[in-house]
């Protein structure tokens, strides 16, 4: 009798140590924050001039952004001058899968007016493997864009999600085609979803959608934006 609930007691030692031990240190559980918690963190911000701050606001400095919009309103142009910004702080790398280096590519960088010595500024063409390498290096860039997601031909969001996960202090911008006001394919809509920063071209112009400083405006071309809102509304939809 004894021995039986001595055996007892030590499995129920045991049951509890390692309840104990997964409830603390089991990675499958999630973090729970306090609001103190959240208060007293100091989040990094994208650092930028004051004509972005006043169209994006100060988004963090990783995660990820997501641009969209159709053919013909300087969204090229657009993201060529983001990541000019972005490039002024820290390495960026443009990973160019729709144009590479080809001839437009230099001309939307002239117009953009990307100096020739900006050695932050790096522009590949590149699978979506090679880039996730890339990030993995020493000294690896903290800003990357895709230009465009159409072009990493059978990417699945769940490898797209887990390499955001693995540079955590990485910045993604993801630049979309749309078709009528919508990302085009089920990944970029996946993608917009979960991004940080929404950026939709329309008219020369570029508008902050969701969560940071909705509504907020960047001209990208300023006769041509006057032409297309001249005679049509802004009648865009901001979401959350």
């Amino acid at each position: 009798m004894t021995h039986t609930i001595t055996a007892a007691l030590l499995y129920v030692s045991t049951a509890i140590t390692t309840l104990t031990d997964y409830n603390y240190n089991s990675t499958n559980m999630a973090r729970a924050y306090s609001i103190q918690k959240i208060y007293a963190t100091n989040y990094e911000t994208i650092q930028w001039g004051a004509e972005w701050k006043a169209a994006f606001g100060e988004p963090e400095d990783n995660g990820v952004w997501f641009i969209w919009g159709n053919s013909g309103n300087a969204k090229t142009r657009f993201l060529i001058e983001l990541a000019k910004e972005i490039s002024n702080s820290r390495k960026l790398f443009f990973n160019s899968l729709e144009q590479g280096n080809r001839l437009t590519m230099r001309n939307a960088l002239i117009d953009a007016g990307v100096d020739a010595s900006n050695k932050n500024f790096i522009i590949g063409n590149e699978s979506f493997e090679e880039m996730g390498e890339r990030l993995s290096k020493h000294k690896a860039p903290t800003a990357c864009v895709i230009d465009t997601i159409q072009y990493c031909h059978g990417l699945r969001f769940q490898a797209f999600t887990e390499m955001v996960k693995a540079h955590p202090k990485v910045l993604f911008i993801i630049n979309s085609q749309a078709v009528g006001k919508n990302p085009e394919g089920k990944i970029a809509e996946k993608i917009k979803y979960d991004a940080d920063l929404k950026i939709w071209v329309e008219g020369f112009k570029a508008i902050s959608n969701g969560r940071y400083n909705p509504g907020g405006e960047y001209t990208i071309w300023g006769e041509g934006e006057a032409k297309y809102w001249g005679t049509k509304p802004n009648n865009s939809t901001n979401e959350n």
